[in-house]
Order: C-alpha cells, then sequence, then structure tokens
C-alpha cells in the first residue's frame, strides 16, 4: 500500500504567508548553529573581498544576473552551444546581443580582460544591429571590418566565447573531461555527483539514446570506485530523460516503462559501488517521480547486500518540501533502507511561476522570494536526520533536556620530521591538540565544538586549515600530506553529564544519553548503571558508589 501524501498535496499550492510561517517553526533548530553561521559568512566575505577578481571571475561581478546584460550572456551560454543548425545559432546571438548598449560598460572595470571582452560585445551588438555610420576611430573600422565578414565569423567568436563562459558552470563535455577537472577536488575529499545535463526526451528515439549515455557514464565512474560509495563519484539521473511522456497524463505508462529502466541503471552503479541520484524535475511530475522512487525503494534485489548509494535530489523552494522530507524519511523506515537525499534550492523557479500564471491558479508550487526558500532549506535540513535524543523523546510525548550535538574535526597528518613518540600535546587555551599515530602520522584537531544538527556530519574546510594553522604555530615539522579527514558528534547535556534514568514525567520513558566524548570510555560503567535501573535492581559492585542522582533526567528539569 503507498505512503499517505495528504499533508504533501495540502502544501502543493499552499498560501505562502502560512507556508512560511510553517516553515519558521520547523526552521528552529537551525538557530543553535547561528552563532557558527554568522561567524562563517562573515569570513567568507571578507576572503572575497580580500580576493580580486580577475578574468572570467571579473566578467561574471560585471555581468552578473541582476543585470538585463548578465541574463542574456547566461541564456546565451546555456544555450549556444546545443543549437545544431548555423541560423537558428545566428538568429540566437542576435536576439540576445544586439538588443543591449554593451558601450555603458566599457572601461567600469578594472580589469583587462573583462574591457576587452565589452569591447568586443559592443562591437558585435553594432554590427548585428546593421550599424552603417562611417565615423572614423578605431571602434569603427573593426565594426566595418567584422560586418563584411559577416555572421559566421561573429558566430564561431561568441561559441568560442560561451564555452569558456560555460566552463564556469559545466564540468566537461564528456566524463573523462569532466572527471580530469574535478580532480582536484576530489584529493580534497569532496564528492561529486554528475549530471549528464540532457533535455527531457522528446521521442523514443531520444529517451534510447540517453539511457545509454547514462549506463555508459557509469560504466566510466567504475573505474574511480575504488575509494567506496561514499567517496566516490556517482550519477544524477533524470526521469523526464529516459521517457518522452513523462507527466501526469501518462503515468501509469511512464511508470511501467522507467521503474525496469531506472532498475537497470541503479543495479549497473550499485555493482560499481557507486551513488545512484534520482533528478528532482518540475512541480507537475513530483508525483510521479515519487511513485517510481517508492516503487524502487521497495525492491529488496536492489538492495541486496545493504547498498545505501540509493537517492533523490529534493527542491527546497517548492512548498511541499518540508512534507517531501517526512515521506522520505517514512518511506526508508518502512522498508528498512538507507537513502541519500540531495537538498538543492531547486532549478525551474522561472518556469513555475509562468505555468501557474498562465494557468490562472491561485498560488504557485514555489516559494516567490529567496528569504522564503532559504527559511524553507533549513526547515528541511533539520527533518531526516533529527533523531537526537530530544528529538525522540518529543515523538514519545516527553519534553526535551537540552541535550545538544556539537561537532569535533580530526585530520590524519603525515609529517616525516615529528618525532617517533611524543605523549598528547594540548594547547593551553584549549585551541587544539594532536597525538602520535604511528611512525611519521598523527592525529591533529582543532579541538572545535560547534553546535551542529543532528546528522551525518563532514569536516569543515576551515576548521580543517585552522587546525593546521595553530599547530604550524608551535612546530616547525614538515607537513607531507594531509591523509585524512572526518567529524563527528558529541551531544551534551547543559551541564555536560551524561542523563540514566527514567523520566519522571512519562512512565516507561528512559534516558540513557548525552556521554559527550568520552562514550568509549565510560561505556562499561555506563551499560552496568543503565541496566541496572531499567530491571529496578541495586547498583552491581564496580559502579555502587558512584551518586546516581548526579545522572538522573530529574536534574535537568525546571523545579
Amino acid at each position: 500500500m503507498p505512503l499517505d501524501r495528504s499533508a504533501l498535496r495540502a502544501a502543493y499550492r499552499m498560501d505562502e504567508a502560512a507556508c512560511v510561517g510553517e516553515r519558521l517553526r520547523q526552521a528552529t533548530p537551525a538557530s543553535q548553529v547561528h552563532p557558527e553561521a554568522s561567524a562563517l559568512a562573515a569570513r567568507l566575505i571578507e576572503g572575497a573581498r580580500a580576493r580580486k577578481a580577475g578574468g572570467i571571475d571579473a566578467f561574471l561581478v560585471t555581468y552578473g544576473l541582476g543585470t538585463e546584460e548578465g541574463i542574456a550572456l547566461m541564456c546565451l551560454a546555456e544555450a549556444l552551444l546545443r543549437v545544431p543548425d548555423e541560423e537558428t545559432a545566428d538568429a540566437l546571438i542576435r536576439d540576445k546581443l544586439a538588443g543591449i548598449d554593451w558601450a555603458e560598460h566599457l572601461g567600469e572595470s578594472s580589469s583587462t580582460f573583462v574591457n576587452a571582452a565589452t569591447f568586443s560585445l559592443m562591437l558585435t551588438g553594432q554590427v548585428l544591429r546593421g550599424g552603417s555610420r562611417a565615423e572614423a576611430g578605431l571602434a569603427n573600422g573593426l565594426r566595418r571590418a567584422v560586418g563584411r565578414l559577416g555572421e559566421p565569423v561573429i558566430r564561431q567568436a561568441t561559441l568560442q566565447a560561451m564555452r569558456i563562459l560555460g566552463g564556469q558552470f559545466v564540468f566537461g563535455r564528456t566524463m573523462d573531461e569532466a572527471l580530469k577537472r574535478a580532480a582536484p577536488e576530489r584529493k580534497r575529499g569532496l564528492t561529486h555527483s554528475f549530471d549528464m545535463l540532457g533535455e527531457a526526451a522528446m521521442t523514443f528515439e531520444d529517451a534510447e539514446r540517453y539511457r545509454q549515455s547514462y549506463a555508459r557514464a557509469i560504466a566510466r565512474l567504475a573505474k574511480e570506485s575504488k575509494a567506496g560509495m561514499r567517496r566516490s563519484p556517482g550519477i544524477s539521473v533524470k526521469l523526464s530523460a529516459l521517457y518522452p511522456k513523462y507527466d501526469f497524463y501518462h503515468a501509469d505508462a511512464a511508470k511501467a516503462a522507467l521503474v525496469p529502466m531506472v532498475r537497470e541503471l541503479a543495479m549497473a552503479a550499485r555493482a560499481a559501488d557507486i551513488h545512484f541520484t534520482v533528478d528532482a524535475e518540475e512541480a507537475e511530475r513530483l508525483e510521479l517521480s515519487m511513485d517510481v522512487i517508492e516503487a524502487l525503494v521497495a525492491d529488496d534485489g536492489l538492495f541486496a547486500g545493504g547498498w545505501e548509494g540509493f537517492g533523490l535530489a529534493l527542491q527546497a523552494y517548492q512548498k511541499r518540501a518540508a512534507p517531501l522530507c517526512d515521506w522520505v524519511a517514512a518511506l526508508a523506515r518502512k522498508q528498512g533502507r538507507r537513502l541519500m537525499v540531495r537538498l538543492v534550492k531547486g532549478a525551474y523557479w522561472d518556469s513555475e511561476i509562468k505555468l501557474s500564471q498562465v494557468g490562472g491558479y491561485p498560488d504557485y508550487p514555489v516559494f516567490t522570494r529567496k528569504i522564503a526558500t532559504d527559511v524553507s532549506y533549513l526547515a528541511c535540513a533539520a527533518k531526516p536526520r533529527r533523531n537526537d535524543a530530544d528529538e525522540v523523546a518529543r515523538r514519545c510525548g516527553v519534553g526535551p533536556l537540552g541535550i545538544t550535538p556539537y561537532r569535533r574535526t580530526v585530520v590524519q597528518l603525515r609529517c616525516p620530521d615529528a618525532p617517533a613518540q611524543f605523549p598528547l600535546i594540548v594547547g593551553l587555551p584549549g585551541t587544539f591538540y594532536f597525538k602520535p599515530e604511528g611512525m611519521g602520522h598523527l592525529w591533529l584537531s582543532p579541538h572545535d565544538e560547534i553546535p551542529d544538527l543532528p546528522r551525518d556530519v563532514a569536516p569543515e574546510e576551515l576548521d580543517v586549515a585552522l587546525a593546521i594553522e595553530r599547530f604550524r604555530a608551535v612546530v616547525d615539522w614538515r607537513i607531507a600530506a594531509i591523509e585524512h579527514r572526518w567529524a563527528g558528534l558529541r551531544s551534551f547535556a547543559p551541564d555536560r553529564r551524561p542523563v540514566y534514568g527514567y523520566d519522571p514525567r512519562k512512565s516507561g520513558f528512559f534516558w540513557f544519553a548525552g556521554q559527550g566524548g568520552f562514550g568509549i570510555q565510560t561505556a562499561p560503567a555506563a551499560a552496568l548503571i543503565g541496566a541496572a535501573l531499567v530491571l529496578g535492581e541495586p547498583l552491581p559492585t564496580p559502579v555502587s558508589t558512584i551518586d546516581i542522582a548526579a545522572y538522573a533526567p530529574d536534574r535537568l528539569l525546571a523545579t
């Protein structure tokens, strides 16, 4: 029986003010990390201001998406490389470039690259407008020269320029090219999910061509999967590229065709030990995508061996995003799976607004303000992994005790100059510590304790850099390599002591949480205490002298 979708359907075109109010309440856990977010934002802004943009970066600053010119250039970069015939390409270039006064921007930037590019765009626009003035000067002389050569020259020059511009947004034209460009980031521990940038299939021939492209891409990525599913690059699959009638009116036929087709691709990804993401699409296709995903997640054969690489992209700009998170979590629990969720802002905002206006609907399926999408994103981020002690208590009707997860980062360094033996070394202000981990290796931590959401955390690059900076300030050992980096959560009650015992507010609810960073060391004693309290027996000899009242949940309740 399919999972209930009533909450999701109720939010489809919900009144925006009411929906934002609800998402604000759901995003409350994000307030725990406001100080960290503010500090991180300040560091990023300061770093960006300190770095002088040059080349293509300076060009994108001058012609951002907040300008008419920037939008025209982005549209051209996105579309031109896919136009198959010269006549259409010339018409597209003329439409996007001819009607803009590029001369307004000449000399605005301190970048020679930007000014040269602006001069070229100005010249191109004048030629395309068919100007025939005979004034003297370099600009007019070049304009007349290019005009005599005609549109083929403009077309080839523009194509080359768009390839350069498109390189800022597209990793490569082939999987080999993309993997080569991704190599430096992969060395830093980043993981990629490659999107084939396919359009929706218009014919069954198109769909078969895309299916074969996905199959070839998975086979190529299989050669890069030595690091395991979590650290190896994966693939994102667009369902509308695999079936030409992927819409509500053909839902049954689409599902019948797509489920076995996507299963075959996902099985290949599982065999390759890479992750496989079903991409998000337009709002009207969401429930059809959910039908396909629900059928696949129920397939025991696909998840044989405990594969955890199947997942989906989820668009925060949709009003249904938060209930969709709940649906995904319920689906995972029902089938006993662990699913990957890639939370994104969304990619079809313009078309969603236009379709709703053309259809005369009373409201939109997406938020109309960016700040509302940001709130929705935070609300979604707080949902799938909310399995900390306080959240489990809430689901059981018990109030929280204020147990908070904190992130701790550790890196493993290769330092050939380090002594073979030395003790754990802790910075006096408690700002870092390091210790040996075999000959020439050591573990280093910035001793960070940053409030975080309950989730599978990853190390932040800034925390790693901070740890290395503090380490280099006290030793002169050469760092040959950063071999590994990881992060974990340590949960603490407000008084930083564990919580063991029955909650006095609800019969039968037992707390066993908040062991912080000493879970391994305290586990034997904690197990003895917990077992005795659950069974109502006296504390056994090894822990009989412990004052259990110091760990009871009562101490954290307001009197």
